[in-house]
């Protein structure tokens, strides 16, 4: 525990564990700096839209979402050892109109 006040960066990365196509195993899609006083305790918010999941499929030349459960880590760095994890599954229906040009 520090006596100091000090800075951190909650890190948000998605997980693409399921995805029938060659994707990182995960990618940083948000963070947020916070400054936190000796044992100041916050609640912090991250934001991931729908669209930062896609990918683009040459075959088809658009942005595609995968129909797969994805995996959500919040952390103060990539190491395995310091993430929080879950997954979740998003409705691809109605996010595939929002990525239509």
């Amino acid at each position: 525990v520090s006596e100091q006040t000090g800075d951190e960066v909650i890190q948000l990365y998605i997980g693409f564990e399921n995805s029938t196509v060659d994707r990182p195993v995960k990618l940083l899609r948000g963070f947020k700096r916070v400054t936190l006083d000796p044992d100041e305790e916050r609640e912090v918010e991250l934001f991931c839209a729908g669209d930062d999941l896609a990918w683009y499929n040459p075959d088809t030349s658009r942005w595609e979402l995968e129909d797969i459960e994805y995996q959500g880590y919040i952390g103060t760095s990539a190491s395995p050892a310091t993430l929080k994890s879950g997954t979740f599954r998003l409705r691809v229906s109605t996010l595939r109109s929002a990525l239509r040009p």
